[in-house]
């Protein structure tokens, strides 16, 4: 996340970088007790011509993930209004790359992002920054605490609340030449356009302001939310504006998983499309947008569980145990992961590790072509003397399962069949089964 400010020379941003719980623990879960990173901010202007830099470097142990914070760090630099670009990688400098590409090399694991940054300049005589998200400071929540209004601080670059953070906290900073007057804010939170929260406050006479809004989220239900704030001097006509997105979560997946693997489910319950909208929220937001997709999904609407979901995340947790490929490719991604989990387990399974007589995967070819109305496609044998290659034939009978992602307003429109028949072959002999022939 990034705040402008205005100070005595003019503006500052400031840029907050979080290294979640998730990352701390995959980083110090190698058989090390620390490990370093190396955190590098740039800044250019609108023409692409570099105007800031900085690098750091600074160490993560196992216990900075103990709370649901991990690691905050900060840097500094002085802007002029107007649009910037910020670029920002991130560096895990004792990991390594593996892969053809990096034989010979020592590349670390990193990741980076970069975006355009509006610098705001004086609005109705007053000098309003950013509106600044913060956790409550201290308590072992890690991180690069500082103060302000009297108070320490430390950075939420998530903009997240809720679980881990039921008071709502943003750092409000102006400043006006006028410093005979006292001055006068406002903040709303909004959802939807309906306000869920107001407060009007007056501060003695200053020529600069700093204080922190402070709003009980306890009984706010997960989702997103907007912050309005207005400043303006006793008296003014108009104010000075801002307006910041934060979200509020509650479930310890938004807190402390790591966000590839919630997307990696939702990969196999969304469209490509829902899926990019998904990517594109924040966590507390991602949470509603779930928590109503498996609500629509419900079986039982009157139990505290969804017995749909509790499902799902079991045939992913079985998926990921029982089909993953060497640590490659994740089980609930290969072909019978994928299967396993819109169907779950079938009704019966024919295996053949090692093919012979008259169980060779040509003469499950040859059965299939006779008894299934469904043309064979892609399946090719190998010889005439019989195809030895490993295989697995999955039979759904009877009434096969409405599949896990169907919205229930669509199950009448399904053609609910009696049998479904899946054929997987293990072209290379090296244990990745593939999908080859499906009656779906």
């Amino acid at each position: 996340d990034a705040m402008a400010l205005p100070d005595s020379a003019g503006w500052s941003l400031e840029v907050y970088v979080r290294v979640p719980p998730q990352a701390v623990r995959l980083a110090t879960g190698r058989e090390r007790r620390q490990a370093r990173l190396r955190l590098q901010v740039k800044l250019s202007n609108a023409f692409g011509a570099r105007l800031h830099e900085s690098a750091q470097e600074f160490t993560l142990s196992a216990q900075d993930s103990a709370s649901g914070f991990g690691q905050v760090v900060v840097t500094r630099f002085p802007v002029k209004p107007g649009q910037v670009r910020l670029w920002v990688r991130l560096q895990d400098l004792d990991s390594r790359k593996r892969g053809l590409a990096y034989i010979g090399r020592k590349v670390p694991e990193s990741a980076e992002i970069e975006g355009p940054v509006e610098i705001p300049g004086e609005e109705s005589g007053v000098r309003l920054g950013d509106p600044g998200f913060l956790w409550a400071g201290g308590g072992g929540a890690g991180g690069a605490p500082f103060f302000g209004a009297g108070a320490e601080m430390l950075p939420n670059p998530e903009r997240l609340f809720g679980l881990y953070a039921t008071t709502l906290r943003v750092r409000v900073v102006a400043e006006a030449a006028d410093a005979a007057r006292p001055w006068r804010w406002r903040a709303r939170v909004l959802r939807g356009g309906q306000a869920m929260a107001e407060q009007d406050t007056t501060v003695p006479a200053s020529p600069r302001l700093e204080g922190v809004v402070r709003v009980d989220v306890s009984t706010f239900p997960a989702g997103g939310y907007d912050l309005e704030l207005k400043v303006w001097k006793e008296g003014d006509p108009a104010a000075a504006s801002r307006t910041g997105r934060f979200s509020v979560a509650w479930q310890d997946a938004a807190w402390r998983r790591n966000p590839r693997d919630v997307q990696d489910e939702v990969h196999l319950l969304l469209s490509e499309e829902e899926e990019q909208r998904f990517a594109e929220l924040e966590p507390g937001e991602q949470e509603d947008y779930m928590e109503q997709f498996w609500k629509r999904r419900d079986l039982t609407t009157g139990t505290a569980a969804n017995e749909w979901r509790s499902t799902f995340l079991e045939r992913v947790a079985y998926a990921n145990e029982h089909f993953s490929y060497k640590g490659v490719e994740k089980g609930m991604f290969t072909d019978m992961g994928r299967v396993y989990i819109r169907y779950g387990p079938p009704s019966d399974i024919e295996k053949q590790v090692i093919p012979a007589g008259d169980e060779t995967l040509l003469q499950v070819v040859q059965q299939l072509a006779a008894t299934e109305d469904v043309p064979l496609g892609n399946v090719k044998v190998k010889g005439f003397g019989g195809d030895l290659r490993p295989y697995e034939v999955w039979v759904y009978e009877n009434v096969v399962p409405i599949p896990i992602e169907v919205d229930p307003e669509r199950v009448s429109d399904l053609r609910r069949r009696e049998r479904l028949v899946f054929l997987f072959v293990d072209d290379q002999g090296y244990g990745r089964y593939t999908l080859r022939y499906s009656t779906e």
